[in-house]
C-alpha cells in the first residue's frame, strides 16, 4: 500500500476523511494522484462523482497542495481558524452522464 483515503457518502456528496500517504512516498505527487483517480472514475465505488468536501488543517501545506492539484478549490476558513475547507464539483450534472 502507498495511499489511502477514507471517506463517506453524506448527502448527495462525497467526504474526503482522511488521506495517508506512507511517508517513503510522500513528495512525489501520489497524494494528488489518488484524489484524481476517486473524482475520475467514481464508478470504482458505484457512485459518480459530483461533488466533494475536505477538511484540512491550515499547517497542512502538503494536504492543502495535493487537494488544490486533484482539483479542489479553497472556500472557507473555520471561525475559529483550525480548519480550512475545500469542495471538489465535477461541473457536470448527473443528466450529462446518463
Amino acid at each position: 500500500m502507498m495511499a489511502l483515503i477514507a471517506f463517506c457518502l453524506y448527502e448527495g456528496k462525497i467526504e474526503i476523511m482522511e488521506t495517508f500517504v506512507v511517508p517513503e512516498k510522500r513528495g512525489q505527487g501520489i497524494g494528488s494522484k489518488v484524489l484524481k483517480e476517486l473524482l475520475k472514475n467514481g464508478q470504482i465505488i458505484d457512485f459518480v462523482i459530483h461533488k466533494s468536501e475536505a477538511v484540512i488543517y491550515p499547517n497542512n501545506i502538503a494536504s492543502q497542495k495535493a487537494f488544490e492539484n486533484a482539483g479542489f478549490k479553497y472556500h472557507h476558513t473555520h471561525e475559529d481558524g483550525d480548519a480550512m475547507y475545500y469542495v471538489y464539483e465535477s461541473g457536470l450534472e448527473e443528466k450529462d452522464i446518463w
